[in-house]
């Protein structure tokens, strides 16, 4: 306690020395967290003054480009939800840092349960996990990345060869089955 008065007065020196080492220990107690509450802060700041400038530039080109309100909006709303992934993807570091600690038993254990969680909706990873344990640890942990796509990215193309396989953990995709006639104005065009 750092303020205030105390009724108990240390007499002996064991005492003394006691709620001296308290005392110091209370004052560097506090300045960790004055240090961290002032590092946070110092971040937020950081990413509002970056968020503002993008956003005060775009509306500027906008403006000047006489550019339709719709697109305008369009493109409002995707830098607006791009800051909102990237600083969600901030958020991925943490887990990296926590990743590198942890030795590789309990790092394994923990990519398994977060991310297995979402595989094991699909039956065929549902029978995986249950028929050889080890081979679904090791998909976990070792085939399965995390990726942010941001609003109106293309996963996939028509004539392009797919060799991922994506799991939507938030968010909705679309899909568009193309006709024959795509197909062969894609050929025409090739």
């Amino acid at each position: 306690q750092l303020q205030g008065n105390t009724d108990i007065y240390p007499v002996l020196p064991i005492e003394r020395a006691f709620a001296s080492c308290q005392l110091l220990a209370s004052v560097v107690m506090l300045a960790l967290l004055i240090s961290k509450l002032t590092t946070v802060m110092q971040e937020m700041s950081e990413t509002f003054i970056e968020r503002r400038k993008l956003l005060n530039a775009s509306r500027e080109y906008l403006r000047e480009h006489n550019i339709s309100p719709q697109l305008s909006g369009r493109i409002k709303n995707y830098i607006g939800r791009k800051q909102d992934i990237e600083t969600r993807h901030k958020h991925n570091k943490n887990e990296l840092e926590l990743l590198r600690v942890l030795p590789t038993e309990l790092r394994r254990s923990l990519l398994e349960e977060s991310r297995g969680a979402v595989v094991v909706e699909h039956v065929i990873f549902l029978a995986i996990k249950q028929c050889n344990r080890r081979f679904f640890q090791r998909l976990c942990c070792d085939l399965l990345h995390s990726s942010c796509i941001l609003p109106d990215e293309h996963i996939f193309s028509l004539g392009v060869v797919c060799n991922h396989v994506y799991f939507v953990v938030a968010g909705e995709t679309h899909y568009y089955a193309s006709s024959g006639i795509l197909r062969a104005m894609a050929r025409c065009a090739s």
